[in-house]
């Protein structure tokens, strides 16, 4: 089923592609309706910055504490399975939290517990997700650029264009119902999933590594690559600073003397972030040929850098609406490359385990930044983290230029160490 062209790609569409990337459209508009209504759950329990930022960090802990061992295990395990079982574990814990909102017993530590268990079975589902594509359409890079574009736009206009608003109206509505909204998507995502080939790939049933050696075999791997290990620090900058500045953000865009801006319009500017990364995801490959992947994730890391501090000196969020924008397209764009250039240069047999330990480098920063938010923000108000977040991602930027900009190898040159 590996093809290794563009037109064999378009072919396996139908087959392979439309259905993954059904199952991550629908399933990614249930999780934009969470992601809006848990932070909206935890500010309606406390006004507490520490607290609501706690809730945020606690959904990046599983990309630290399972995501090194989960691209062992993913490459003795069927993707297709993986995938299905994530979907249905999830499905069941957040309509578990949905019977708590709606009987008044959610708590800031339950909503935390649950924000860890979602980011746990995506994990293993994204994991086996990125692993998938290159099975369907092959390893060549303009190809997996296309392909992965495809992927993060359904994700992003579902986890942050449409999604958001719909869950932050749902909630202004009763609390419960986007939370039993996305229980509702996962199932539907698995029914899609259910549908892809259990035969796209048979895991190897010859003598495997212990696992502390396979997952060391991946970051060693990683270290070694010149080109990937550059790409993981401007990666894990980029994710600290926006979990700085996002941890809290809620409660600067819903403060009278922030943005002010309702429950309802709190999901409106989750979904301008959303936009940035619609628009960006299709054209990423464009910049790549023409920039190279280094150069292009550099200004795209400038540009994410300069958004904060500039939307911390506003208080409308009709300004600060475009500047989300700016960032989303950041973010997703640098995704989108990154993705490809693991899926064009780690070896298949490595992939799975390259894939988590880079993974796990970047959202490392994630928890670190929602943490820094959350004590900035207590410390120094609700605009100071979004100047930090800035100033941290243009340092490591500047830092790391002159290298990025000088490496001019594309997503399908050969590994240099």
């Amino acid at each position: 089923m590996t093809t290794t062209n563009a037109e064999p790609a378009r072919a396996a569409m139908p087959a392979g592609l439309v259905r993954l990337w059904t199952a991550v459209g629908v399933s990614s508009l249930g999780d934009g309706a969470f992601l809006a209504a848990v932070p909206l759950a935890a500010a309606t329990i406390t006004r507490d910055p520490t607290a609501v930022a706690a809730v945020t960090a606690a959904m990046y802990l599983p990309w630290v504490l399972v995501q090194p061992f989960a691209g062992a295990l993913l490459d003795r395990w069927r993707f297709r399975t993986v995938m299905l079982t994530a979907d249905f574990l999830r499905a069941a814990g957040v309509g578990t939290l949905a019977v708590l909102v709606a009987t008044g017993q959610a708590t800031i530590p339950l909503l935390a517990m649950a924000a860890f268990g979602m980011v746990l079975g995506q994990v293993f589902h994204d994991g086996a997700v990125h692993a998938v594509v290159p099975e369907l359409v092959g390893r060549d890079g303009p190809v997996l650029d296309r392909a992965n574009g495809r992927i993060y736009s359904a994700e992003n206009a579902g986890k942050q264009l449409i999604g958001p608003p719909l869950g932050s109206l749902g909630y202004a509505v009763t609390p419960w119902l986007p939370f039993a909204a996305d229980a509702v998507s996962f199932l539907i995502s698995g029914a899609a999933l259910s549908r892809i080939p259990a035969e796209l790939r048979t895991p190897s049933t010859g003598e495997r590594p212990a696992i502390l050696r396979a997952v060391w075999s991946g970051i060693r791997w990683l270290a070694l690559h010149a080109q990937l290990r550059l790409s993981a620090v401007i990666a894990s900058a980029g994710n600290l600073a926006y979990n700085a500045a996002w941890a809290t953000f809620v409660l600067l865009a819903t403060d009278e003397h922030g943005l002010d801006v309702a429950a309802a319009g709190f999901g409106l500017l989750i979904s301008a972030y959303a936009v940035g990364g619609v628009l960006g995801s299709p054209v990423t490959g464009w910049f790549n040929r023409r920039l190279g992947p280094s150069r292009t994730i550099l200004l795209l890391a400038l540009a994410h850098g300069l958004a904060w501090p500039l939307i911390a000196l506003t208080a409308n969020a009709w300004l600060a609406a475009p500047l989300l924008a700016v960032i989303g397209a950041a973010q997703t764009m640098t995704t989108v490359t990154n993705v490809g250039l693991r899926q064009s240069l780690a070896p298949a047999e490595l992939l799975s385990r390259v894939n988590a330990a880079f993974r796990t480098l970047v959202n490392s920063a994630s928890p670190v930044g929602a943490l820094i938010g959350g004590v900035v923000a207590t410390a120094y108000g609700l605009r100071a983290p979004l100047f930090v977040a800035g100033a941290a991602l243009l340092a490591v930027a500047l830092l790391a230029g002159p290298a990025l900009w000088t490496r001019t190898t594309s997503s399908t040159d050969s590994m240099s160490h």
